[in-house]
């Protein structure tokens, strides 16, 4: 790779790059936005007895790793407080 082509991939960022527009682009929408129904599964996953971790990905990508990571932020607030819940 030229050095060129490796200075302009150095400065990018996943999380500064807006997602590319495409007809089959996925949307990351910010918990509690969605149509996911979060504190019924975590109550669901009581009832029977489940005690394990829990992993959940997915942040809507911001403007700047800033607006990212406030994204990343607001949905584990989300997380925390649907669990909390139940």
């Amino acid at each position: 790779m030229a050095n060129a082509e490796l200075e302009s991939t150095e400065r990018q960022t996943p999380f500064a790059l807006p997602p590319p527009a495409t007809a089959n682009q996925e949307e990351w929408n910010q918990f509690g936005t969605g149509k996911v129904d979060f504190k019924a599964v975590f109550a669901k996953l009581k009832s029977v007895g489940f005690n394990g971790p829990i992993m959940v990905e997915g942040v809507k990508v911001g403007a700047t790793a800033g607006e990212t990571t406030a994204h990343a932020r607001a949905n584990r607030e989300f997380l925390e407080k649907a669990l909390a819940s139940v």
